[in-house]
């Protein structure tokens, strides 16, 4: 997979965050498939991928700053 910039989005606190290209790098160490998670499956995994973009990643968005957008693509 290509080093790019990765992006995660919280349903419910509407806020998203941006990893490096090298933080991806140490989060796809640990989890090579955290995109593919199942929030009902993986709940656990998710939860520590969702950590690591809080402690690593930049806060682009959130509802309180009415920056939050709609129709992300894949």
């Amino acid at each position: 997979m290509n080093t790019l910039k990765a992006y995660f989005v919280d349903n419910e606190t509407y806020e998203i965050y941006e990893l490096s290209a090298s933080k991806r790098k140490q989060l796809e160490k640990k989890h090579p498939d955290w995109l593919y998670y199942d929030c009902e499956k993986n709940t656990k995994d998710l939860a520590e991928v969702e950590a690591f973009f809080q402690t690593h990643g930049k806060l682009l968005a959130r509802q309180v700053w009415k920056n939050v957008f709609v129709g992300l693509t894949v």
